[in-house]
């Protein structure tokens, strides 16, 4: 069930009904919260993040959906860490270094987190020259 309803997000985000996408990213997480599957709740969680960029809504809650789904996928040694990893890395360089810290440090839930997400957005900066 959590799989069909994020794959009816997905539908309905590519189709620009993003108030629908995010009613079927939600269904599809409370059932991936509730069974314990972190790759999906990571899934979920970008995908939320993304969808809150497309809308135009709050960097905030963007960047906190993003650093969530960062942190599981960096639990569990997930595949895919890049996505959050480039979307992070592109608000820090949209809102400026201090800004997006402040940002950074009230989403994760540890200031260990926290630094450790920063050194990886540096690497990224660093690889890519600074175009993430």
């Amino acid at each position: 069930m959590a799989c069909s309803y994020g794959q009816l997000g997905t539908v309905a985000y590519d189709r620009g009904d993003y108030d629908e996408a995010a009613r079927q990213y939600q269904r599809s997480l409370g059932i991936r919260e509730r069974i314990g599957d972190q790759v999906g709740m990571a899934r979920n969680y970008s995908q939320l993040g993304t969808l809150e960029e497309k809308r135009g809504g709050s960097i905030a809650a963007a960047v906190a959906w993003h650093v969530r789904a960062l942190a599981i996928r960096l639990s569990l040694g997930v595949p895919r860490a890049e996505i959050n990893l480039r979307r992070l890395t592109a608000h820090r360089r949209e809102l400026g270094r201090e800004p997006f810290t402040r940002l950074l440090n009230q989403a994760a839930d540890s200031t260990d987190l926290a630094e450790a997400i920063t050194s990886l957005l540096d690497r990224v900066e660093k690889t890519d020259g600074g175009t993430a």
